[in-house]
């Protein structure tokens, strides 16, 4: 099981994210936005149950894995395999996305119950309504290094947000004042936030940087959340400006508040599909579905989802 976990996560590892996630909200509408840079864009689209009794994957077999029952359902993008996904949107309007982070550093093996890099998104997902549940309960479980140095963001449908990260070992948490950019790159965000501070209209006095570095998309992303109207083509114009040139695979943007989820797809990012989350059976009585992401077709392409197997 340990070797099938690490044959997973091998092109996950194989080269840096250069991410880019952000809250556009003016208190009603919320789109939350992500472009997933990586080497390649396959994948699936997954309808995740509630009522599920889920054990977490480590590579350790001494370590505790986390156990729980899934209370709500979720959409999650899959690359690796069902119960990995790169983020999702929950039923309560929950929204989850994963990005690279150098510096991450995970703690050491305690009698906390432990769960991988990417099971921690569908975690969340399967056990929380709102980004304080997350929160306050962040201390619950520890993520067991498999070979991913992330952190994440997630935010609600009352635009309330959180970045996670794990620096020098242990768990560290921006929210509510303590993040007054709703903004993530690649950097840690205290770092990202001085950074910032150097520029025209955050304190400082440069200019809005081009360039796709982590920092310069952070500053870029900040400066367009905080001038654009809160509508989906702005939340796209975003992505836009943060993409990194062939490397961007998916642009997503999840609208909160109606919970929907809208995307683009190499190679073209001329098919925009739109996925609609209320529709679907969240039960466990039912099969489990999914959507291949290399499908072809354009628009509403929530009854094209197919039982999984």
């Amino acid at each position: 099981m340990v070797h099938q976990l690490l044959l997973i996560f091998t092109l996950f590892v194989s080269t840096s994210f250069a991410c880019t996630t952000f809250l556009l909200s003016d208190g009603t509408k919320k789109f939350f936005g992500k472009n997933y840079d990586w080497t390649q864009g396959h994948g699936f689209l997954t309808v995740n149950k509630r009522n599920v009794e889920k054990t977490a994957l480590v590579p350790d077999p001494e370590q505790t894995p986390a156990v729980w029952k899934s209370k709500f359902g979720s959409v999650t993008f899959n690359q690796h395999g069902r119960e990995f996904p790169l983020g999702g949107i929950n039923e309560e309007g929950l929204a989850v996305e994963i990005m690279w982070l150098v510096d991450s550093e995970y703690p050491g093996p305690d009698l906390t119950p432990a769960i991988n890099e990417l099971q921690w998104i569908q975690y969340q997902l399967d056990n929380y309504s709102t980004t304080a549940q997350a929160v306050m309960y962040a201390d619950k479980i520890r993520i067991a290094d498999v070979a991913a140095p992330v952190h994440y963001m997630v935010c609600d449908r009352s635009s309330d947000c959180a970045t996670f990260e794990y620096l020098g070992g242990k768990m560290v948490v921006h929210t509510g004042n303590q993040m007054p950019v709703k903004v993530l790159t690649n950097d840690t965000y205290e770092g990202s936030m001085q950074f910032l501070s150097n520029f025209e209209g955050f304190g400082g006095t440069k200019p809005i940087p081009a360039g796709v570095s982590s920092l310069n998309r952070f500053v870029r992303a900040a400066s367009l959340v905080k001038g654009l109207a809160s509508t989906l083509t702005s939340a796209f114009d975003v992505l836009r400006s943060t993409r990194v040139s062939l490397a961007t695979q998916w642009k997503i943007v999840y609208d909160i508040q109606e919970a929907s989820i809208e995307f683009y797809q190499r190679p073209d990012f001329r098919r925009s599909r739109l996925v609609k989350t209320t529709g679907f059976d969240y039960s466990c009585k039912t099969p489990v579905q999914v959507y291949d992401l290399s499908d072809s077709r354009r628009g509403d392409v929530s009854g094209k989802f197919v039982n999984f197997s």
